[in-house]
């Protein structure tokens, strides 16, 4: 789950893209599974989005593990991540 607290403004903001990103579909997606707003304070709220878990983890721990194990990343792999992030893109833009 990601949160990210905020006056109510960014909340709002946020809430509003999270809501386009639930409508939109592609199997590189992190797919979005519920959003709910907590207020904290006097003019601060919390969004909370609960998305799909990452078998594998994400783009920055995959380059983590790479730096931790002192070996650069094949030319395949650097290859195929960046297909996985362009793809996605390429439909979110074409959605847009």
């Amino acid at each position: 789950m990601l949160a990210t607290a905020g006056h109510v403004p960014q909340a709002n903001r946020v809430f509003g893209e999270y809501t386009r990103m639930l409508q939109m579909r592609h199997e590189l997606l992190v797919k979005g599974h519920s959003i709910f707003i907590e207020e904290l304070d006097l003019g601060r709220r919390q969004v909370n989005m609960v998305m799909e878990y990452c078998e594998g983890g994400d783009l920055a721990g995959f380059l983590a593990r790479q730096m931790r194990s002192g070996t650069p990343p094949s030319e395949d792999d650097v290859t195929g991540k960046l297909t996985m992030v362009r793809t996605p893109l390429e439909s979110i833009h074409d959605a847009l």
